[in-house]
């Protein structure tokens, strides 16, 4: 979990470097994440998008883009 939030503190950096292990807790992690908001937004029935997601799905989704973006570009430093 500290791997998450690590991630998250770091969402605008775009340089150095991300240990193989950091990548895969945090895609882990954000796998269990959309499950847990997708099985909120059944509970509270909110509506469905033309592509079969909840709507609190894609609002997650737009929250972690820019995370995940950095940690992406970071990890591509790692492997060269």
């Amino acid at each position: 979990m500290k791997y998450y939030f690590a991630v998250l503190r770091k969402y605008a950096v775009f340089n150095g470097r991300s240990r193989r292990k950091e990548f895969w807790y945090f895609i882990l992690f954000n796998f269990i994440a959309i499950l847990i908001v997708d099985i909120i937004g059944i509970i509270l029935k909110l509506p469905i998008d033309r592509r079969d997601y909840r709507i609190s799905v894609d609002i997650y989704n737009v929250i972690i883009v820019l995370p995940l973006i950095g940690l992406w570009i970071r990890r591509m430093h790692d492997v060269n």
